[in-house]
């Protein structure tokens, strides 16, 4: 395994790593150079490596837990020092990761927001298809159409210097690291968007090489097309909605 030939900042925890390291001295974090040389991949990703496990069942089950760790690891460092996270991220990843991040703690999120919201209803909690759906479908699917529209408006604005692969890796990590954010009563899914917006935003300035205000202005646009996008589905139930008499 190659190891980082540059000394540049740990993904987790922003600490500097030496030349050569295999993992950070701050924060223990696994490294790896990615393809393009110097990059780090998140520690999920490097689970399965850094970690190997004898085969069978007590082999799957330790290959779990760590994969469950490392993922709880990444999003605490990307949520909570999104700069130095994504500062040596490497962008050009694979996406299979990503979505897997995203769903692993996504989906859990979204389960728990609804069955809170339904037991504070007085209503059942989602339960068999609504639920796997919620688990399993939701979230990579909200992560493709959400990273299309923003790489669409960085096309548009002449902002998009990295490729889509970049743009969806950080909506990916973003979107999952702040996911547990929409267990938080009441506000919980202002909370995700708001957090979300501020780490994907920086995602995005790190993956395409933006400025902190290019990376804003291509936030604010997103934000702005699914506002009229929603205040245009409003305006047609308006407009298609008739009184019943009597």
């Amino acid at each position: 395994m190659e190891t980082l030939r540059a000394r540049t900042a740990c993904p987790q925890c922003g600490g500097e790593i030496e030349d050569g390291a295999r993992c950070c001295a701050a924060c223990g974090a696994a490294l790896v150079a990615a393809p393009d040389g110097g990059a780090s991949q998140p520690a999920f990703e490097l689970a399965a490596v850094e970690r190997p496990s004898a085969p069978g069942l007590a082999g799957a089950a330790r290959r779990l837990v760590a994969r469950l760790a490392a993922a709880g690891d990444t999003a605490a460092a990307i949520a909570s020092r999104p700069s130095a996270a994504f500062r040596s991220f490497g962008h050009e990843g694979p996406l299979g990761p990503a979505l897997a991040f995203a769903t692993l703690i996504g989906g859990p999120s979204l389960l728990i927001d609804a069955a809170l919201k339904a037991l504070l209803g007085g209503e059942e909690p989602p339960s068999g298809p609504a639920a796997l759906a919620l688990v399993f479908a939701v979230p990579p699917l909200y992560v493709v159409l959400r990273s299309q529209a923003l790489h669409l408006a960085l096309v548009l604005s002449g902002r998009a210097r990295g490729s889509f692969r970049a743009t969806l890796r950080a909506v990916a990590y973003s979107s999952g690291a702040v996911a547990p954010l929409l267990v938080v009563p009441v506000a919980g899914e202002c909370l995700f968007l708001a957090a979300g917006a501020y780490v994907e935003g920086t995602g995005i300035r790190w993956g395409h090489g933006l400025g902190a205000r290019s990376a804003a202005l291509a936030e604010m646009a997103l934000a702005l097309a699914l506002v009229i996008g929603m205040a245009a589905v409003l305006a047609v139930r308006l407009l298609s909605w008739s009184p019943v008499g009597p």
